[in-house]
């Protein structure tokens, strides 16, 4: 963190941006005290478009099937950690 004087920080202004635009903490003392901190102005998200991926990919009907059992058993009856469970490891050749 830099601690730079209101005096040293009208001569250094640019230098003082590029460095808060760089990421470093800067703090402008009054009279030895820490009195603002020198921080990059948040950059606005750009708007999200309504329709922006259509026609990049399709949802196709099966989408909307209900999941089989097996599936909705895990989700609402399994284990919350499935390492948890007295479950074989993998054998070295079957990790990836």
């Amino acid at each position: 963190m830099a601690d730079i004087s209101v005096y040293s920080a009208r001569a250094d202004l640019s230098r003082l941006i590029e460095r808060a635009l760089a990421g470093e903490d800067i703090v402008i003392t009054r009279r030895g005290k820490p009195a603002v901190r020198l921080v990059p102005v948040a950059r606005e998200q750009p708007r999200r478009k309504p329709g922006a991926l259509k026609g990049l990919f399709e949802v196709t009907d099966e989408f909307f099937e209900p999941l089989p059992d097996d599936i909705l058993n895990a989700f609402y009856n399994g284990p919350v950690y499935p390492e948890d469970e007295d479950t074989p490891e993998p054998e070295a050749s079957e990790r990836s």
